[in-house]
């Protein structure tokens, strides 16, 4: 396989080549596509625990709220802080 790279990309593997820590621009290469790869997995795990989230929500389950319920509860709540303070 050829690569041909722009100067900006030949530029950062040749400041990797010089750091010594590579042997080769494959090696380069490699180390980058395995981060790539780990990267994209770890974004496909996070999109799939997304996606279960949504379905979650959209499915339910729901309770119905009576607002004549809710408007006990606010006031219950309310009444019990002032009686706190």
């Amino acid at each position: 396989m050829q690569v041909v790279l722009s100067p900006e990309l030949s530029a950062i593997v040749a400041r990797l080549r010089a750091t010594g820590q590579f042997e080769s621009d494959e090696a380069i290469f490699r180390a980058a596509l395995v981060d790539l790869d780990r990267r994209a997995s770890a974004w496909e795990e996070k999109r799939g625990a997304l996606k279960a989230a949504i379905a979650e929500g959209v499915d339910g389950p729901f309770e119905d709220w009576d607002m004549d319920d809710v408007r006990r509860e606010v006031a219950a709540r309310l009444a019990e802080r002032a009686a706190a303070e």
